[in-house]
C-alpha cells in the first residue's frame, strides 16, 4: 500500500513560512498558568546527566534548539537545571579554577542551578493560578524557573521558564524583586 497516497502528502513550495499564533490567541496575565507549563506528562523533558561536560551540554542545547536542560543523576534523580546562560557565564571560568578541571572535563553539576536553590509548587495549586500569578511569583522569588510537582507522586511534573513567559507574553522582562529572607520566601509561596 502506498502510504503517501493514503496520507495525502503534498509537495512543498520553494518558500514556506512558519505560522505564528493569532494575536488574540497570545497569552495574557489572566490566562491559566497551565498554558505556560512545559508539562512532562505530555512531552519528554530535556535532560542531561550530571557528569556531562559543560561543552557537551552546550553542544546538546544548541543542536536541540533549547536553552536549558534538567540535570539528573545516573539513577535519574533531579539535581538541578543548567542553562546556556550558566555555561557561558563567568561561573564556568570560576568553576574550572576552583576544581582544576579543564572546561572540556568540567561537569554541568559545577555550574548548574542546584535543586536546593529552586522552588516548586504543587500541580493542584498551579492549575488554579493565572499567568499573572506565575509572573508575580517568579519576579518575587527572583528566579528563572518555577518547578511544578505532581501532588500524588511528588515527581517533577513540569516547569515554567521565565524566558518562555517573556516570549509568550511579549514582555521586555519580568520585573524581579528577589525575596531575601526565609520569611519573605514563605510569604511569596503563600505558606
Amino acid at each position: 500500500m502506498d502510504l503517501s497516497r493514503k496520507m495525502s502528502v503534498i509537495a512543498l513550495e520553494n518558500t514556506l513560512r512558519v505560522r505564528m499564533p493569532e494575536p488574540e490567541l497570545m497569552l495574557s496575565m489572566d490566562s491559566p498558568a497551565t498554558e505556560l507549563l512545559s508539562d512532562f506528562a505530555r512531552s519528554i523533558p530535556p535532560m542531561v546527566e550530571g557528569s556531562t561536560p559543560v561543552d557537551e551540554g552546550d553542544s546538546l542545547m544548541r543542536r536541540e534548539h533549547c536553552t536549558y536542560k534538567i540535570v539528573i543523576s545516573s539513577d535519574e534523580q533531579f539535581l538541578g537545571i543548567i542553562t546556556s546562560l550558566d555555561i557561558h557565564s563567568s561561573e564556568t571560568m570560576r568553576a574550572t579554577m576552583r576544581t582544576g578541571l579543564p572546561r572540556n572535563e568540567l561537569p554541568v553539576t559545577e555550574v548548574m542551578v542546584p535543586r536546593s536553590e529552586l522552588h516548586g509548587m504543587l500541580f493542584s495549586k498551579f492549575e488554579r493560578a493565572s499567568v499573572g500569578d506565575v509572573v508575580g511569583l517568579l519576579g518575587s522569588l527572583g528566579e528563572r524557573f518555577l518547578l511544578v510537582i505532581d501532588d500524588d507522586t511528588r515527581v517533577l511534573r513540569g516547569l515554567v521558564s521565565s524566558r518562555d513567559v517573556i516570549r509568550r507574553l511579549a514582555l521586555p522582562e519580568i520585573p524581579i524583586k528577589p525575596a531575601r529572607t526565609f520569611s519573605e520566601i514563605q510569604a511569596v509561596l503563600g505558606h
